[in-house]
Protein backbone atom coordinates (compact mmCIF):
# COMPACT_ATOMS: atom_id res chain seq x y z
CA UNK A 1 0.00 0.00 0.00
CA UNK A 2 3.25 2.47 0.86
CA UNK A 3 4.32 1.90 -3.02
CA UNK A 4 0.77 3.76 -4.38
CA UNK A 5 0.48 6.43 -1.35
CA UNK A 6 3.92 7.40 -1.17
CA UNK A 7 5.56 6.65 -4.78
CA UNK A 8 5.86 10.60 -4.93
CA UNK A 9 7.78 10.86 -1.93
CA UNK A 10 10.10 7.82 -2.43
CA UNK A 11 13.42 9.58 -2.42
CA UNK A 12 12.92 12.26 -0.35
CA UNK A 13 13.87 10.34 3.30
CA UNK A 14 10.71 11.09 5.10
CA UNK A 15 10.93 9.63 8.35
CA UNK A 16 7.74 7.59 8.15
CA UNK A 17 8.65 5.78 5.24
CA UNK A 18 12.62 5.13 6.22
CA UNK A 19 10.96 3.57 9.62
CA UNK A 20 8.25 1.24 7.39
CA UNK A 21 11.72 0.05 6.04
CA UNK A 22 13.18 -0.65 9.51
CA UNK A 23 10.37 -2.49 10.69
CA UNK A 24 10.09 -4.36 7.83
CA UNK A 25 13.68 -5.12 8.19
CA UNK A 26 13.07 -4.00 3.98
CA UNK A 27 12.86 -1.87 1.62
CA UNK A 28 10.34 -0.77 -0.17
CA UNK A 29 10.38 -1.40 -4.00
CA UNK A 30 8.74 1.78 -5.10
CA UNK A 31 9.69 0.91 -8.69
CA UNK A 32 6.71 -1.27 -9.30
CA UNK A 33 4.66 1.71 -9.28
CA UNK A 34 6.64 4.45 -10.82
CA UNK A 35 7.29 2.25 -13.93
CA UNK A 36 3.74 2.12 -14.74
CA UNK A 37 3.40 5.33 -14.04
CA UNK A 38 6.28 6.57 -15.47
CA UNK A 39 8.58 3.77 -17.63
CA UNK A 40 4.83 1.90 -18.54
CA UNK A 41 5.76 -1.31 -20.27
CA UNK A 42 4.27 -4.48 -20.43
CA UNK A 43 6.29 -6.53 -18.18
CA UNK A 44 5.91 -3.11 -15.53
CA UNK A 45 2.33 -3.90 -16.26
CA UNK A 46 2.46 -7.28 -15.36
CA UNK A 47 4.88 -6.71 -12.32
CA UNK A 48 1.84 -4.54 -10.63
CA UNK A 49 -0.69 -7.21 -11.31
CA UNK A 50 1.24 -9.81 -9.91
CA UNK A 51 0.92 -7.97 -6.31
CA UNK A 52 -2.57 -9.10 -4.73
CA UNK A 53 -2.71 -5.84 -3.03
CA UNK A 54 -2.39 -3.09 -6.12
CA UNK A 55 -4.41 -5.90 -8.11
CA UNK A 56 -6.76 -5.86 -5.87
CA UNK A 57 -7.32 -1.78 -5.48
CA UNK A 58 -6.67 -1.87 -9.54
CA UNK A 59 -9.58 -4.17 -10.09
CA UNK A 60 -11.83 -2.35 -7.26
CA UNK A 61 -10.88 1.06 -9.40
CA UNK A 62 -11.60 -0.18 -12.74
CA UNK A 63 -14.99 -1.73 -11.61
CA UNK A 64 -16.47 0.98 -9.42
CA UNK A 65 -18.71 3.77 -10.90
CA UNK A 66 -16.08 6.39 -8.85
CA UNK A 67 -13.37 4.91 -10.86
CA UNK A 68 -15.32 5.41 -14.01
CA UNK A 69 -16.60 9.02 -13.85
CA UNK A 70 -12.86 9.74 -12.84
CA UNK A 71 -11.78 8.67 -15.98
CA UNK A 72 -14.74 9.98 -18.23
CA UNK A 73 -14.38 13.54 -15.84
CA UNK A 74 -10.46 14.05 -16.81
CA UNK A 75 -10.20 17.28 -19.43
CA UNK A 76 -8.04 15.09 -22.28
CA UNK A 77 -10.85 12.40 -22.20
CA UNK A 78 -13.73 14.86 -22.72
CA UNK A 79 -14.79 15.49 -26.38
CA UNK A 80 -13.24 12.37 -28.52
CA UNK A 81 -15.35 9.36 -28.00
CA UNK A 82 -13.32 7.40 -29.81
CA UNK A 83 -10.58 7.79 -27.41
CA UNK A 84 -12.73 7.01 -24.69
CA UNK A 85 -13.70 3.79 -26.09
CA UNK A 86 -10.43 2.66 -26.27
CA UNK A 87 -9.47 4.10 -22.76
CA UNK A 88 -12.45 2.53 -21.33
CA UNK A 89 -12.12 -0.75 -23.40
CA UNK A 90 -7.78 -0.99 -22.12
CA UNK A 91 -8.93 -0.39 -18.80
CA UNK A 92 -11.47 -3.57 -18.84
CA UNK A 93 -8.69 -5.77 -20.18
CA UNK A 94 -6.07 -4.56 -17.65
CA UNK A 95 -9.23 -5.41 -14.77
CA UNK A 96 -9.67 -8.74 -16.03
CA UNK A 97 -6.13 -9.26 -15.62
CA UNK A 98 -6.33 -8.24 -12.26
CA UNK A 99 -9.08 -10.31 -11.12
CA UNK A 100 -7.07 -13.14 -13.32
CA UNK A 101 -4.27 -12.61 -10.90
CA UNK A 102 -6.12 -12.33 -7.83
CA UNK A 103 -7.41 -15.31 -8.65
CA UNK A 104 -3.99 -17.57 -8.95
CA UNK A 105 -3.23 -15.76 -6.09
CA UNK A 106 -6.31 -17.51 -3.70
CA UNK A 107 -5.76 -20.95 -5.58
CA UNK A 108 -2.18 -20.80 -4.90
CA UNK A 109 -3.25 -20.13 -0.87
CA UNK A 110 -6.33 -22.69 -1.01
CA UNK A 111 -5.57 -26.09 -0.65
CA UNK A 112 -8.27 -27.36 -2.75
CA UNK A 113 -6.92 -25.85 -6.06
Amino acid sequence: MMMIVFSHRYSKGDKFIVEAEAEQDTLVDFTIVRDVMYKYSKKAQDRFLDLPIESFFFAAFSLSDEGLAFLTSKPDNQGDAGKLAKLLEELGDLKNQAITSLKSCSCNISTSC
